[in-house]
């Protein structure tokens, strides 16, 4: 649209309308100016100047508009510029037509100028209107504006052709001597009312937009011509005042018309040149600013690759001069390793013509090297020709240093994450197998890809669905840790599994890290530990027992000797008497037996016939199993074995007790049988853990319940028992694997539910050796004596059965229950004891104090010590204090002779 260059509508053409309006009224309202006669205000030449002034001002505004048109400009312009030229042309009609001009082709006169120039005000009225509402856009199709043209010429002819040759048609405008008629102020006026459309909305778009195209011009142009054609109206002579103040405001119309085209055709199109100009060097300014300022590197080229331009970025990561880098000294500061490179890939991207993207080097002239990231786009022509290249290079040395760092930080991670120890997995929150390490990758026999995406149970166990207890499914539930021990059955393992989750940054799941160790020899060395303890445990419970057993047993077998000695040998009492001594020695061993299990001591092995302690176990049984069990014994070796026969019986006894135990509800069989084997194979050797040679094999079997696997695995433990609370101390089994194990040998159980039990006990044979005896041993007399002896113990019961003992075997005896009133009594008369025999464990002094005490007084004095068990002595102890002898209680009246004799025999010091 047209606008006021000037921010105030109508500054520029305000005034000069002020002027014109007041022009009006002036002469309007002046008297009538007298002419001398014969001569006119409005003579023929001046109406001839006003007129042609007019159709040059109206050709001129069409030959700037028309020729400077462009597919830019808008459509309204040259509706304006044709219908101006129409205008011109019919102006020229009504000049060749006016009163007092020659002929033209028909007489001139008033009435036939009138009629040209009513025509040319309609035209020029309606051209006005037109361009009000005309939308202000380009034609869509160019040649539209020789329709236009066309369309203005053919109303110019229309009213040449009835001008001239259809006068008759025209109503009259103007009778002599009167003036004008109706129908011409009827038509001025409806041309001041076609115009003031155009007034008055030019004016508004001239004070709402002040940019808009010239508007206050227009409006200018359009109200002058409303006070021309309102002067029209009053003359009554076209030779008057009015007639020429109405050609003057129309020649003022036409040029501010012609100043309005001309500042948007000619001067504006300069106007913006210059403007475009300048905002060209701004923009050049800018954008070199930006160039200098951008974080990259910028570089220009021609098309054949030489540097045109190159900004400062660009020179401080090359290293380079600015005189170094023009033309192609920019190509030296590439690496020479990477230069064949860039050239190949530069010249496919002309080849696209496309982009060029590369990572490369620069060597720069100090000798350190910078990693760039460089773009580049071709510039291209009209024709589509690359005429030169723009790129930019950004330096990204520190990301390549940290992409380096990132990735043998990766390697690092996959070496260790590889070597791991144990087996570790990372899973998806399905648990499937995102990856694995080579130690999961070695037990499942798979390779790092064929575990992937398979799921954990599915390969672990064979299981459809994920384990139970499986700590990794509540890791995927709660986002929390958590540990578990799991049995893998197939692997006969045992793992300690931990799991992880590795979460994002909104807490979402990621993955779960998953590791399992290999807990098997662990769980092994924990059993051990526990047995090693449990036997400890054993080993304290035993000490206990043993010693206030051994003090209990001391006066019972004391006594019953005794009773055998005092009894004639026809008395049914004696046999009686030997079969309590025997039980009584029987229960001796049996404490020695459970210290030896215990490890508390070690028991004397001689070479000996297991077929006789084996007889006599069953022959005691007998009498205690019910009938409802049968016996079945199969004998078929006397071969011998390095072992104390109190062992042997203790594991026919709870090997026996067991299979009893198993069949006390429903009856059976009881089987016992005794074989020599020979084990010389090495896969027999490797399952037995024995080595080879010739062994004797015990067997004893039922046909009881039997036992479930798991059970199998436990029963030689120390305190663990399937028995009901009660009915046995967990101790039967665990003792008959100690024995055996401690003898060299191998015990192996095969049981199943409902079938019963097998029981396989492997002894190595020994050799039968000269002197080995397989029958008691005639017993030689008791050797007696009359010396002095002190006894010493805190039990009365003891003290009482050993002075009995002793006076039978011919000594003087004096006992003391109390260590410090012996020792006062000692330091009385210490001539007068030729021994000392005392108990290790009293109260005030123990016995190995008061040996010490009485060694003090008399070095030379015989001392033996009994002890029913202590862990504070043993014989080399006492040695070191001077003790001449350590027995073990009970002690039997055979033993105590021959060792009191021994002592007392011993030379003094």
């Amino acid at each position: 649209m047209f606008t006021p260059t000037l921010n105030t509508p109508f500054r520029r053409v305000g005034p000069l309308l002020l002027l014109l309006t007041f022009l009006f009224i002036l002469v309007w309202k002046l008297p009538p100016i007298a002419m001398p006669q014969g001569s006119q205000i409005m003579a023929l030449w001046v109406h001839i100047t006003t007129e042609t002034f007019s159709i040059i001002i109206a050709g001129l505004i069409f030959a700037v508009t028309w020729n400077a048109y462009s597919s830019e400009r808008p459509a309204p312009l040259l509706v304006l510029a044709c219908g101006l030229l129409a205008v011109g042309l019919l102006d020229f009609g009504h000049l060749l037509s006016f009163k007092g001009m020659p002929d033209f082709i028909t007489p001139a006169g008033t009435e036939k100028g009138l009629n040209f120039w009513l025509a040319a005000r309609l035209l020029f009225a309606l051209t006005m209107v037109a361009i009000t509402f005309l939308p202000w856009t380009p034609f869509r199709q160019p040649q539209l504006r020789y329709w236009l043209l066309a369309a203005n010429l053919s109303v110019v002819g229309l009213v040449f052709w009835l001008a001239l040759y259809q006068p008759q048609v025209w109503p009259h405008t103007f009778i002599e001597g009167q003036g004008l008629t109706p129908f011409k102020i009827s038509m001025e006026y409806l041309i001041m009312g076609l115009l003031l459309i155009p007034a008055v909305l030019f004016m508004i778009k001239a004070w709402r937009d002040h940019k808009a195209i010239q508007a206050d011009y227009l409006a200018g142009a359009a109200v002058v011509t409303i006070l021309s054609e309102l002067v029209f109206t009053l003359y009554t002579d076209v030779s008057d005042i009015f007639n020429l103040l109405g050609h003057l405001y129309k020649i003022v119309a036409f040029a501010l018309i012609y100043r309005a085209i001309f500042v948007v055709s000619i001067r504006e199109p300069f106007l913006r040149l210059r403007q475009a100009n300048i905002e060209t060097n701004q923009a050049k300014a800018h954008y070199t600013t930006l160039a200098e300022l951008a974080p990259v590197g910028i570089f220009r080229t021609d098309a054949m690759g030489d540097c045109l331009y190159v900004n400062d970025l660009w020179l401080e990561i090359s290293g380079l001069t600015l005189s170094e880098a023009l033309r192609d000294g920019w190509t030296q500061a590439l690496h020479p390793e990477d230069r064949a490179r860039i050239k190949a890939e530069w010249e496919r991207s002309e080849q696209g013509p496309k982009k060029f993207q590369a990572e490369y080097r620069f060597l720069r002239p100090d000798g350190k090297i910078t990693w760039v990231w460089g773009q580049t786009r071709p510039e291209l022509n009209s024709n589509g020709q690359v005429v030169g290249h723009v790129g930019t290079i950004t330096d990204i040395t520190e990301r390549k240093k940290g992409e380096q760092e990132l990735l043998t930080a990766k390697e690092e991670w996959e070496r260790t994450f590889a070597a791991i120890g144990d087996v570790a997995t990372i899973l998806d929150g399905d648990l499937r197998i995102l990856r694995a390490n080579r130690k999961a990758c070695d037990m499942l026999g798979l390779t790092p890809e064929e575990l992937k995406g398979r799921f954990c149970y599915e390969l672990f166990h064979g299981d459809s669905q994920p384990c139970e207890g499986c700590p990794a499914v509540r890791t995927a539930k709660d986002l929390n840790a958590h540990s578990a021990e799991i049995e893998h059955q197939n692997l006969a393992k045992t793992f300690s599994v931990s799991s992880s989750a590795v979460c994002g940054p909104n807490n979402e799941l990621l993955s779960i890290i998953y590791i399992a160790r290999d807990i098997t020899e662990l769980k092994t060395l924990e059993r051990q530990l526990r047995q090693a303890q449990k036997m400890e445990a054993v080993g304290t419970l035993a000490g206990g027992i043993a010693h206030d057993f051994n003090n209990i047993l001391t006066p019972v077998l004391g006594y019953t000797e005794i009773i055998i000695e005092s009894l004639p040998p026809e008395s049914p009492l004696k046999e009686l008497a030997q079969e309590v001594l025997k039980a009584g020695r029987r229960a001796r061993d049996l404490v020695k037996q459970i210290l030896t299990f215990s490890r508390q001591t070690e028991q004397e092995r001689t070479p000996y016939q297991i077929h006789l302690a084996i007889k006599e176990a069953l022959k005691l049984l007998r009498s205690s199993l019910p009938s409802t069990i049968e016996i079945k014994q199969n004998i078929a070796s006397e071969g011998m074995v390095l072992a104390d026969p109190t062992m042997i019986h203790q594991v026919v006894m709870n090997l026996c007790t067991n299979a009893y135990h198993a069949m006390r509800e429903s009856g059976g069989i009881l089987a016992v049988s005794l074989t020599e084997v020979e084990i010389g194979s090495d896969e027999y050797i490797t399952e037995l853990h024995l080595k080879a040679g010739p062994y004797l094999r015990l067997e004893v079997s039922d046909t009881g319940c039997g036992m479930e696997h798991h059970l199998l695995e436990r029963i030689f433990e120390p305190y663990f028992s399937t028995k009901a609370k009660g009915e046995g101390t967990g101790l039967g089994l665990s003792m008959v694997h100690g024995i055996v194990t401690g003898l060299g040998g191998h015990v192996t159980v095969y049981s199943e539910p409902g079938k019963g039990t097998t029981f396989h006990v492997y002894l190595p044979k020994c050799l039968e050796q000269k002197g080995a005896q397989k029958i008691a041993p005639t017993q030689a007399p008791l050797p007696r004596g009359h010396e002095h002896i002190l006894v010493v113990d805190d039990e009365k019961v003891i003290v009482e059965m050993m002075q009995k003992t002793l006076e039978m075997l011919g000594y003087r005896v004096t006992t003391c229950i109390d260590s410090r009133q012996a020792l006062e009594l000692f330091a009385a008369q210490p001539a007068d004891f030729d021994l000392v025999l005392t108990d290790m464990t009293m109260p005030h002094l123990t016995g190995a104090e008061l040996a010490q005490q009485l060694m003090a007084i008399r070095p030379e004095l015989p001392v033996v010590l009994c002890t029913g068990f202590s862990e504070i002595i043993n014989e080399e102890k006492a040695r070191d204090i001077g003790i001449r002898k350590l027995l073990m209680k009970p002690v039997l009246r055979d033993e105590l002779a021959r060792v009191l004799r021994q002592v007392l025999a011993q030379p003094e010091g």
